[in-house]
């Protein structure tokens, strides 16, 4: 097989998770990390109903961000995620990485846009994650690492509601009387 061949064969990595869930991913390595990911996050979105099918690394040409790893999702439940360092397309991305890119989209199943309660949501699901990790061994480290990076990534320092939103603060009400 010369390396084109190789490389055809190699993006057709797929498996099914013991949730169901059919993942596909250009390598045996992305295929790995793509299933922890998945493992991670499947329960979560049994419990609230969500229909998480497939999940599918993206091609990392296509990222359009320099801040954080970039995904989609569809409303048939499929989701696609980078994987690999834009920089180095054979370094694969950490596993926080990726899990802060899959819980983003988890939460699009619920919101389109990027709102309060998008980042509510999101928060809330931070914490779900990492108190059902069981092969974490400090997920209180895990949680505040996840949520630096997506307050970093996002720039939520400079949105103060859905920053507020995003650590768990109800929202700020207008004082009686002002308009």
């Amino acid at each position: 097989m010369d390396s084109q061949e190789l490389r055809s064969l190699a993006r057709s990595c797929s498996a099914s998770t013991s949730t169901g869930v059919l993942i596909r991913a250009a390598d045996l390595s992305g295929l790995d990390l793509l299933q922890s990911v998945v493992e991670a996050v499947a329960p979560i979105s049994e419990r609230r109903g969500w229909a998480l099918r497939a999940v599918s690394e993206m091609s990392p040409a296509l990222s359009r961000s320099r801040w954080c790893v970039v995904g989609s999702h569809e409303e048939d439940g499929r989701v696609s995620i980078t994987l690999r360092d834009t920089s180095s397309e054979a370094r694969l991305l950490p596993f926080d990485e990726v899990l802060v890119t899959m819980l983003h989209e988890l939460v699009h199943f619920e919101h389109d846009g990027h709102s309060h309660e998008f980042y509510s949501l999101y928060g809330a699901l931070i914490k779900e994650a990492c108190t059902t990790l069981s092969d974490v061994d400090d997920r209180q480290q895990l949680e505040v690492s996840l949520r630096e990076r997506v307050e970093n990534d996002e720039q939520l320092w400079s949105k103060r509601m859905l920053w507020r939103a995003f650590r768990g603060h109800a929202p700020a009400r207008k004082a009686e009387g002002k308009k």
